[in-house]
Formats: structure tokens, sequence, C-alpha cells
């Protein structure tokens, strides 16, 4: 299965093209284009053969796309009895796609800390309720408002680092509000960073799928490349995390949060900060986050 490099003519557009056979038309993805990337319309590639191009449409993506043709090449020079090349390589376009959807480059400290909080909350549900009840019940990656959602309630997670206070922020002026439907509980994730102990990114996802099989694995994958993660930039994120604790909130009358009906008209962008020391008398347990 050839992947080449082209340059197209016209306007002499450097990129790749990935060739399938002409059976495969059904399966190739739809034209797309976003952060710096233009995934074109399969072209004739030689007898039996059609071409799919994908094109640097922004020379600021260089590096970012050398590193996706780096990991496609990898696909198909891996060896894999049980999967076919052309599988493993239109998986991989796949989760490209969804990542260069969201996002065009690394994930903030920030955005590493939230996703580290959220895998080890993520590990808990599959602890009580298994692997796709788990998976089911993670949005953080779909930009809902609310990390999980289950059936009796929803679970907002905040990672704190410890070394720089207790305080969880609050990025959505509706994210935290009284709803006795469905109550919410804030999950705030104590994290420390750095030095010697605890797991990189790579190794927390690692252990994940080492729990699942199949579909389950297809999904989780996607839900990561969503969030902003990807394993062929796995090396970059090489900071150790370990989680400290976990305290869980229940979100109730007289809990500390800003009413969005409050809010005057012509404000914008509001986020603000709330001190976990504050929320003692808020603390509760929930059985989808029971830990071992």
């Amino acid at each position: 299965m050839p992947i080449g490099v082209i340059l197209r003519a016209r306007d002499r557009r450097p990129g790749l093209l990935v060739r399938f056979r002409s059976a495969d038309l059904s399966r190739l993805p739809q034209p797309d284009s976003g952060r710096g990337f233009s995934f074109e319309r399969p072209v004739p590639a030689g007898s039996g053969m059609l071409g799919l191009p994908i094109l640097l449409a922004d020379p600021a993506a260089a590096d970012l796309f050398a590193l996706m043709g780096a990991d496609l090449i990898s696909e198909v020079e891996r060896l894999d009895a049980n999967i076919a090349a052309v599988d493993r390589v239109l998986r991989r376009i796949s989760l490209w796609r969804r990542f260069l959807q969201r996002r065009g480059g690394l994930m903030t400290s920030e955005e590493i800390r939230g996703l580290f909080g959220e895998l080890y909350v993520f590990s808990l549900i599959v602890s009580a309720d298994g692997v796709d009840a788990a998976l089911e019940a993670w949005k953080g990656p779909e930009r809902e408002l609310h990390d999980f959602h289950f059936a009796d309630g929803l679970v907002e997670v905040k990672a704190w680092r410890a070394e720089s206070g207790a305080r969880a922020y609050i990025s959505q002026p509706d994210q935290i509000s009284v709803d006795p439907i469905r109550p919410l509980h804030l999950a705030a994730v104590r994290i420390s960073v750095g030095g010697m102990a605890g797991r990189t990114l790579r190794e927390t996802v690692a252990l994940l799928e080492g729990r699942m099989s199949g579909l389950q694995l297809q999904r989780f994958e996607e839900l990561l490349a969503d969030y902003g993660y990807l394993e062929a930039q796995a090396d970059e994120y090489r900071d150790k995390m370990r989680v400290l604790g976990i305290d869980v909130y229940e979100v109730r009358d007289g809990f500390p949060y800003v009413d969005v009906r409050s809010i005057p008209g012509g404000v914008v962008n509001l986020r603000y900060a709330i001190e976990l020391g504050a929320l003692d008398r808020f603390r509760t347990s929930n059985r989808h986050l029971a830990q071992p």
C-alpha cells in the first residue's frame, strides 16, 4: 500500500498521495479541510488504483503535516496479521481528521492536566460500571458542558495542581448550577506534576487501553483525538503526573457559584474560581466514582 509525496501543479501545494484499490472507493473519506490541511477527492492512480491526496494548505502547519505523514507511514510498515494495512491507514486518517477539526497543535499544560484528571475519573467509572458505560458517559472530548453524563446525574471534573492551590476554575458561567432533576457533582482531582513518581499521559492511556478490546479501543482513540491527544504526539507530553486524591462535592442549595440569571447583559467570557476549602459541607460520594 504505497504512500508518495506529491506537488500539485496548479498551485505548487505539497502533500501526500495515499493509494488504495478502486474497490475501496466507498470507504475513502469525503473531502474536508481545516487547521492547515486539505483532504481532496480521490484521483486515478494507475491500473485499478485510486490516490487520496492530502495537501498542506498552510505552510505554518508543515511540522504537524510531516508528523502526520510519518505516522501514516508507520501504520503501513507495522506488521499486524490481524488487520490489513488499508484498514489501519484509513483508521489513522480518521483519527487525524477528528484531531484537526478541533486543534492544530499541542495541548496546553492546563489541557494536559485536565485530560489526566478526566482519565482518572474515567478509570474509576470503568471499575464501577465497566468500559462500555465509561465510554458512553465521557462527554468532555465532545465539548459538552459537563464531562460525564449518567442517567442519574452529571459529573464535572476539575483537576487542580497540588503545588498551585486548591481551586476549581469555572470557565463557563452555566457550568455550575443547582438542578434538582439532574443532580450535578463536582469531582476535584488533586494532581502532583513532575518528579519521578506518577505516569505520563502515554503510560496512563496505555493502561486504560489494556482494559479494552475491539470497538471499545476504537471509540476510546476517537475520544482522545477529539480531546486533542494523538499517540503520534505522545513524546511531547513527558511530565509524570500522580493523583494524590479526589474529593466529590454535591452542587446543591448554598453551593458557591455564579447564577447565570444574575449576570448583567453585556458581560462576556466570565471565568471564576471556587475555593475547595469552602466546600467541606458539600462533600459526598458518587456510586460511579467508587475508589478502589
